[in-house]
């Protein structure tokens, strides 16, 4: 019998930024992909809600070991409606609680001026995390105990350390039932949008109920260079969306010089100043990207430590 020969798939490795749909949730865009893709290993970053919609970048392959190196910096475009505020905080929830009984306190709303919106939510802070997340409590989800119906008071919800880098109002719609306001957030890793209006809402008296977000921003990836779930399904070629992750590491790069210092590389071996090129002075705990190939192989992470360039995540081509 004839030897048969099959030729291997070369494996997928790299970043989608998809544009997330409404009604999907993140897991729900990853089960969509490894179908598209026939890939069983990929990973995102940065959960969205099923309700928001925008940036949602994805990695396929062994780009996957490198997610915990993107820029984690986000930026939402947010619309809320003041009066009301929903067991999510969002308008998938059930109404919670209404204040639009007292006409002095609407008709304040309808009149309020950008700066008594925006003051005193920029720079570090501590956000309480709503009720229904993820973030745990005695040992459990909280949103278990949403689920359940059980109400965590307020002082009990656990509280982060957040940063809104910038807090801009886009559009104010104060003639209506609930006073509707849009606006752009950009913010730290682990900031909940839903928080944030939570407690606008709070300091000017009222509540807040979340209506609309889009990401339109998660480090370098932008919602105007994103693709949306469809277009990759329907193309002969998907992979053409496929971005080099190394494009959107905030790491210096590093040109190993010749295939002698990539094999002490790929073995793990710790490489001396003289055997490679830096970019600029070097500093203790620098982390850097790795290149072979006068710059067209990825090899992988790097740190400068103690006088030497130690490999920290190798990837053989």
């Amino acid at each position: 019998m004839d030897n048969l020969k099959t030729t291997k798939k070369p494996a997928l490795f790299g970043v989608i930024n998809i544009n997330k749909p409404k009604g999907l949730t993140s897991h729900d865009v990853v089960a969509r992909l490894r179908k598209i893709f026939n890939q069983k290993k990929i990973g995102h970053l940065g959960t969205l809600d099923p309700m928001a919609t925008g940036v949602l970048p994805v990695c396929l392959g062994n780009a996957t070991r490198l997610i915990e190196h993107f820029p984690s910096e986000k930026a939402y475009q947010a619309t809320f409606e003041l009066g009301y505020e929903t067991t999510t905080l969002d308008a998938e929830g059930e109404v919670l609680a209404e204040r639009t009984s007292d006409p002095q306190a609407i008709e304040a709303l309808r009149i309020l001026s950008k700066e008594a919106i925006l003051t005193g939510f920029l720079g570090e802070q501590q956000q309480r995390v709503p009720r229904f997340s993820a973030v745990h409590l005695n040992g459990k989800k909280l949103y278990h105990y949403a689920h359940q119906g059980i109400i965590i008071p307020d002082e009990l919800l656990p509280v982060k350390t957040i940063t809104i880098q910038s807090l801009t109002l886009l559009n104010w719609e104060p003639e209506v039932k609930f006073p509707t306001l849009t606006v752009q957030v950009a913010c730290s890793s682990g900031t909940y949008i839903r928080s944030l209006v939570r407690d606008i809402a709070q300091k000017l008296g009222t509540y807040a109920t979340l209506t609309g977000l889009i990401r339109t921003h998660h480090g370098k990836f932008t919602l105007e260079t994103s693709v949306d779930i469809e277009t990759l399904k329907e193309a002969d070629d998907p992979t053409q969306w496929l971005i080099e992750p190394f494009e959107f590491l905030p790491f210096p790069k590093i040109i190993l010089p010749s295939e002698v210092e990539v094999a002490l590389f790929f073995n793990g071996m710790p490489l001396e100043e003289t055997q490679f090129s830096p970019p600029a002075p070097l500093r203790n705990n620098q982390q850097f990207q790795v290149f072979g190939d006068e710059g067209k192989q990825f090899l992988g992470l790097a740190m400068w430590h103690n006088y030497k360039l130690r490999p920290e995540k190798v990837f053989h081509s």
